[in-house]
């Protein structure tokens, strides 16, 4: 048997804490829990009220109200109500070397690209001024473009014959037709007395 202040000391919680548990939860208690008749008796508690009021603990700092964790209990076999419930998994511990020595290595990583960041600030100012001055060049030339008169467009002009330079030639004659030369009819030449007097006689 238990005493309220061992209870409390094993459970981590108030002596007065222990005590309220026990009214709330009186049913799910052995007698020796409850508040004794005539208040004149010390409460004492079993192994299993040490663990019934250690699953009333569980419950209550997972934010459930008293009648939700009275509505656990039932639904538990005496068995189980009995058994202590599991511990919570602790999470481990930080690694106070690791945190004592981020602030060096955050500083060190600063100083070691202080110099790219402040070259890569100049370079984007030079480009913004750049882009500004491109800008107001702009809007310079748009003014001018606005304020010129806007010129007729230029007038079709009818093609025009270019004269020819080559030099007049005057146009040949026609050629008339020449009757060419009759020639003389080939004469025999003249016959001698002898051929005369054969042609007479042969009659050729």
């Amino acid at each position: 048997m238990y005493r309220a202040g061992t209870v409390a000391e094993r459970l981590g919680v108030a002596v007065t804490t222990v005590r309220s548990w026990s009214t709330e939860f009186q049913a799910y208690l052995s007698p020796s829990a409850g508040k004794q008749a005539g208040g004149t008796g010390q409460r004492r508690y079993t192994d299993g009220d040490l663990a019934t009021l250690g699953h009333v603990k569980r419950l209550l700092a997972q934010g459930w109200t008293f009648e939700e964790a009275r509505r656990a209990l039932e639904g538990m076999t005496p068995e189980q109500r009995t058994t202590p419930p599991a511990p919570d998994v602790a999470e481990p511990a930080a690694d106070t070397s690791t945190a004592l020595a981020l602030p060096g290595l955050l500083a060190a990583l600063t100083e070691a690209h202080r110099g790219e960041v402040a070259a890569l600030r100049d370079a984007l100012a030079e480009a913004r001024a750049r882009a500004e001055r491109a800008e107001r060049e702009a809007d310079d030339l748009r003014a001018q473009l606005e304020a010129r008169p806007l010129l007729p467009p230029p007038a079709k002009s009818e093609p025009t014959e270019t004269p020819s330079t080559a030099p007049d030639f005057p146009s040949p004659l026609p050629l008339e037709a020449t009757p060419e030369p009759s020639l003389p009819e080939p004469q025999s030449p003249p016959l001698s007395p002898w051929a005369r007097i054969r042609r007479l006689l042969t009659g050729e």
